[in-house]
């Protein structure tokens, strides 16, 4: 790939040839109002997993329904995820940079810290088989092991489904 240029996206110019390329997946469909209730779900659970602690299971005292929870304790039981409780967790974790001519800018939901990698966590609803997650993902893994030179795993997880799956 190419070179990664970390350089503050204050300090870009506005002018030039530089793309501004989101990561997130833009939404092209009328939101109805089935969408429009599984999108409230999906951006609820993604609360619930920036609010809950990994390191100090907090569950029971998140004033939140059963259902919600039950997702978090099915996330857990993932073999992905058994040695959490020892590591160090950045949620919502913003990356930006500049590759091959292009701003990249984007959030990590959840990334990981153990004493030898990292592991990146994307939660998705239930679809997890677009590429353009791989891409999206790829670009933060290249961005983490440029920047705290350790290999960093990759992994998208369907919360509906309850699906880990490893991109990497």
């Amino acid at each position: 790939g190419g070179e990664i240029n970390t350089v503050g996206i204050d300090e870009i110019p506005s002018t030039g040839s530089i793309d501004n390329k989101h990561f997130s997946k833009s939404l092209h469909k009328v939101i109805d109002r089935d969408l429009k209730e599984r999108l409230e779900f999906g951006t609820f659970m993604h609360y619930v997993f920036e609010v809950f602690d990994f390191k100090n299971n907090n569950l029971a005292d998140l004033n939140i329904d059963e259902k919600y929870k039950e997702k978090v304790i099915n996330f857990l039981k993932h073999e992905e995820v058994k040695n959490i409780k020892s590591a160090r967790c950045f949620k919502e974790h913003e990356v930006r940079f500049i590759k091959d001519g292009a701003i990249f800018h984007g959030f990590i939901d959840l990334l990981v810290e153990y004493e030898n990698h990292y592991d990146i966590i994307d939660y998705k609803l239930s679809n997890i088989d677009d590429k353009e997650y791989s891409i999206q993902l790829n670009g933060y893994k290249d961005y983490i092991e440029t920047i705290y030179k350790k290999p960093c795993n990759i992994y998208l997880y369907s919360i509906n489904k309850d699906i880990f799956k490893q991109l990497n």
